[in-house]
Parts: structure tokens; sequence; C-alpha cells
């Protein structure tokens, strides 16, 4: 009888000690010990808007030493992102037994609009309207201070009537409706030529209870860059109405630098089934 109850305890023991022998080795077996960060995308040398050292910099906000196992990463990307504005966090993998790889890409500026509450600054914002940098009006066309890629010539202007956007750099722009009609544009432009920059500014006015969008298309020739302007009426099939209209650019006025001024429009029209584009110069 005391053989079994001795047995009994041995193997209780066993199982208790082997409990111990787990938890210490996911405790001590399991910790973070190095951390690898990889772009994924970034901007050449002369356009680059990040420092250096920008790897290490990301290492650091890593608890070093903390379980992997039970690491978590939300909190850790958003202090990465707010700390460091042109960069982006696509994704952290754990590699287990101790490390952690993360990829990053360089937030590219896309957009630029008037900072409501301060009329004198531009916020410069990327395709996630995150605030990248804020600029004055005598700074935005600085090629000397931004290098060979001052903000006026790599972003589209955004203007609207009842759009009011102001914040901190590092900080997202909460404007979903206006940002998805934004990119949706711009899909629209980049769809036909491959280049977004073709573009000066969008404007976005209301028109008895409905929205119209005039794209102001760029002209390198003119100071204020200002080429001729592609009216698209309604957001109804916003994308193909940009497309088509981007199209009858292309065909009918961007090599004819006489006609690609503010006193051309291309008006978005319906006929026959298809949506149509017709050049209208004053």
């Amino acid at each position: 009888m005391q053989s079994k109850r001795l047995r009994l305890w041995i193997i209780i023991g066993s199982v208790i000690l082997a409990i111990i022998g787990l938890f210490l080795f996911l405790i001590l077996g399991f910790r973070l010990k190095t951390v690898d960060v990889e772009f994924q995308s970034r901007l050449t040398q002369s356009e680059t808007k990040l420092e250096q050292g920008i790897q290490e910099n990301v290492k650091k906000h890593f608890k070093y030493k903390d379980n992997i196992i039970l690491m978590r990463f939300d909190d850790t990307i958003a202090e990465i992102e707010k700390e460091n504005p042109f960069i982006k966090v696509n994704q952290v993998i754990k590699y287990f037994p101790k490390t952690v790889r993360v990829y990053v890409s360089e937030r590219v500026p896309k957009y630029r609009v008037k900072d409501n509450q301060n009329l004198g600054e531009w916020l410069i914002l990327d395709g996630d309207f995150k605030i990248l940098d804020k600029v004055t009006d005598e700074n935005l066309k600085n090629e000397t201070l931004y290098r060979n890629s001052s903000y006026f010539k790599k972003t589209v202007e955004i203007l609207s009537e009842n759009l009011s956007i102001t914040g901190n750099v590092g900080e997202f722009i909460s404007k979903d409706d206006i940002m998805f009609t934004v990119n949706e544009i711009m899909s629209g432009v980049y769809g036909r030529t491959e280049d977004y920059l073709s573009v000066n500014s969008i404007s976005i006015t209301d028109v008895d209870g409905k929205k119209n969008y005039n794209i102001i298309m760029r002209n390198v020739a003119i100071d204020d860059g200002n080429g001729c302007k592609i009216l698209v009426e309604g957001s109804d099939n916003l994308l193909t109405k940009v497309f088509v209209g981007i199209s009858t650019f292309q065909s009918e006025i961007q090599k004819d630098s006489t006609i690609n001024t503010p006193k051309t429009t291309i008006r978005i029209y319906y006929s026959n089934g298809e949506y149509k584009g017709i050049k209208i110069v004053e």
C-alpha cells in the first residue's frame, strides 16, 4: 500500500516538475533577443524624408527580453508610426524562439491641403490621409529645403467648400468619405496615365445637393501649375468618368500647351450607353 502511495507521489512530483520546467522554458527560452527591420519600399536617397538610422529607431520600440509568445504589437506599431510619420509598418512577424521581423515602407507624400486651424500652413498627406509634415506657404515650393522634391511638385492639392481638416504630424485624418472619393479619382487618373502627378489639384463643390469634381491638370510652364479643368458632375461611376476625362485630355489637349490652360474645360457627358468627354475652349 505504501509503495503504491510512494509511486503516486513520485508521478505527481514528476508531473509538477515537468510543468515547472515547461513553464521556465516558455519564459526563458522565448524571450525577445533580435528585431530585424526590412524595407519593402523606399524612396531614392535624393527624395527620401527618412533620417539615417531609422531602422535602429524602429527597433528601440520593442521590449527586449519580454516573452515573444505573449507579445502584441498594435500599441508598438502606433508608437513607431507616431514618432516616425514617414514610416508605414506593413507587418510584424514572430520567428520563434527569439526573433521579430518588422516589414516597413516609406510613406509617400501624395496630397496637400490647407490646415483649417492655420491657413498659413499646409498639411502634407499620404494616400492613407496620414499627416506626414506641415509647411508654410513660403516653404511649400522651397526646393532647397526639400531637396529636389518640393511638395508643390510632388503632391496634389485638395480643395473643398465643406472640408475642414486639421491635426498634428503623425496623426491620421478621420475623413473616410473624402479619402475614399479622392483616392477613387486618383485611381482613375493613375489607371490611364500611371502618373498621379499629372493632376495639380482636385476641387470638390456642392451644386444643388450634388457633388461636382474639378480636376485641374498640371502645366509645368505656368507659375501656379494650373492647366485645363476636367469637370465631373455627380459621384456615380466616378472612376469611369475620371478615366474618360483623362483619356480626352491625353488625346486632345496634353500635347498642345496653348490649350492646356485654365481656359479649357473637359466636360463629361453620357450618350448612347457610354461616357464621353468634350473639350470646351473659352
